[in-house]
């Protein structure tokens, strides 16, 4: 099913949590990866986020983050110093998005103790403009995400922060004789920030203004996409044991939180769970987008029903996938289709927060399998993890994951980031037959690549919804093109783009297996 491939492509990068065991609460977190196209050669290279150590080293003795880049020939190279986006910094998640509307991906680094804004300069290289952009944010920032909520056409900024957290706080904690990571309830939270893009490379916080100001903090995962389908982009954040905030853009660039209302906020149970890592896709072909978080160990992962007007239901159970989450803690996350089936399959990466949890209880482990889960397409998941050979089974503590065709043969394949421990590259080994169709979007200046919009694809007698987006999973960013599995259809009937700000393309015949470029209409564009 998947094969580790890191080694082999020479992707040898691996996870510095930047101290020894016991660990802190914020050297177990761990840190998100990306995949994207940065140099425009139509291949997806790779980016991991790393730590750093604390103790006052010097720069040239620290970790750095790491940006390898696609050959195509099954090789990836470390092409980090050249580029300028190693660090140092703590690092924990990455977003990718043009902001700046030049047709190329920049990069936005969260960590603890303030993060960085890299523009991609289209020569190979990025530079430093977090201190022009205004975009430092400063505390334990943790999963950010691009979109456009005030439909400028620029991509603003949602930065989730987590634990009001330094040297003077509490650091460990212990049970019986074991001394293990503190709980988060222990810390306070710190509030998330929203920057609206000023269209001149700067940013300004309009948290407060907007109302989108998620109180109580603790984020860990963050996702943007228009739930309602009222053609505006709204947010999810995933909080860690308080309630999670869903703020439904209202237009005019104001927010209300309505994760209560909708179904969103809490458990099964009405309570509040810890909440990490984020995704959506039509699972069950209603034509809606439904909402994935995964959450800690003896807490089944919530999958929320998409009802439409009425809200959401808790449908774990009802998925088939309450038994099997229940043991796990769970972070990075996505649905994407592994088998080209036309239903979109789940993956989990999972590993403990703190690192002595087996002295305390030996029925637990900091480093876990991952999980993937096939769609069976009635609204139920089938777990095939078992069968997924070493790359799955083999124990990791599991953190950011990010999804894209590596090695462009028409199927997705997974980078993982595991804290403390190597990356994984998970190759997809779907042998030939079905069909599949990837969509690029080319957008109008400045929101290049279509962030936002709503992509419809009628094969098969089946018609299948994405949406495109740029940042989700826990602190991880994915190739912003759109992958669809046709199963045995050779031809889409029809392929409709819904662009963000409004207007719509629709392409007829469309013929499998292959790329294809949906281009916004003229009278749309100002490129």
């Amino acid at each position: 099913m998947f094969t580790d491939i890191a080694a082999a492509s020479g992707v040898t990068f691996r996870h510095e949590t930047g101290g020894r065991s016991p660990l802190t609460i914020l050297q177990t977190a761990g840190a998100g990866c990306a995949m994207l196209d940065y140099d425009g050669d139509g291949r997806l290279d790779l980016f991991l986020v790393n730590g750093m150590f604390l103790d006052g080293r010097p720069r040239d003795q620290q970790p750095r983050h790491a940006l390898y880049h696609n050959d195509g020939s099954g090789r990836c190279a470390d092409v980090t110093a050249r580029a300028g986006v190693g660090g140092p910094a703590y690092g924990m998640g990455c977003a990718v998005g043009d902001y700046d509307g030049d047709g190329r991906p920049d990069l936005y680094v969260t960590a603890y103790g303030g993060n960085t804004l890299y523009h991609n300069n289209g020569d190979g290289t990025f530079s430093d403009v977090t201190a022009r952009a205004g975009v430092r944010a400063g505390g334990w920032c943790a999963s950010a995400a691009w979109a456009d909520y005030n439909g400028d056409g620029y991509l603003d900024l949602y930065v989730g922060r987590y634990l009001r957290f330094d040297r003077n706080s509490r650091q460990l904690c212990r049970v019986g004789s074991v001394q293990l990571a503190c709980p988060p309830h222990d810390y306070a939270g710190a509030a998330g920030i929203l920057y609206r893009n000023n269209g001149n490379g700067t940013f300004t916080d309009v948290t407060a203004a907007s109302g989108a100001v998620n109180h109580q903090g603790k984020t860990l995962g963050v996702l943007w996409w228009d739930e309602d389908g009222d053609g505006r982009p709204d947010l999810f954040v995933a909080n860690d044991g308080v309630a999670n905030s869903l703020f439904h853009n209202l237009g005019g660039g104001h927010f209300r939180d309505v994760a209560l209302t909708r179904g969103v906020a809490y458990g099964a149970s009405g309570n509040a769970q810890a909440s990490m890592g984020v995704d959506v896709a039509d699972y069950d072909g209603d034509g809606r987008l439904d909402l994935f978080v995964t959450t800690f160990q003896n807490e089944t992962d919530a999958l929320y029903h998409n009802d439409g007007p009425t809200g959401y239901t808790y449908a774990t159970a009802e998925a088939g996938l309450a038994e099997a989450t229940l043991p796990f803690l769970s972070f990075g996350c996505g649905f994407f289709d592994q088998d080209n089936d036309g239903w979109p399959d789940l993956f989990i990466a999972s590993g403990h927060v703190q690192d002595r949890i087996h002295e305390v209880d030996p029925s637990c482990a900091d480093a876990q399998p991952r999980q993937f889960f096939r769609n069976r397409g009635d609204g139920t998941f089938e777990d095939l993890s078992a069968r997924g050979g070493p790359a799955l089974t083999t124990p990791a503590v599991g953190r950011g994951a990010a999804f894209g065709d590596i090695d462009g043969d028409g199927d997705i394949d997974i980078l993982v980031n595991n804290c403390g421990g190597p990356a994984m590259l998970l190759r997809n080994n779907l042998a030939p037959g079905r069909h599949w169709l990837t969509v690029r979007l080319d957008g109008a200046r400045p929101n290049r690549f279509g962030i936002g919009a709503w992509v419809s694809v009628t094969a098969g007698g089946r018609t299948q919804i994405a949406e495109a987006r740029a940042g989700h999973s826990y602190a991880s960013t994915s190739d912003p093109r759109l992958h669809f599995g046709l199963g045995a259809a050779r031809r889409v009937d029809r392929l409709v783009v819904r662009w963000p700000g409004g207007g719509a393309s629709t392409l007829d015949d469309v013929r499998a297996d292959r790329e294809v470029v949906v281009r916004q209409p003229r009278s749309e564009r100002s490129d």
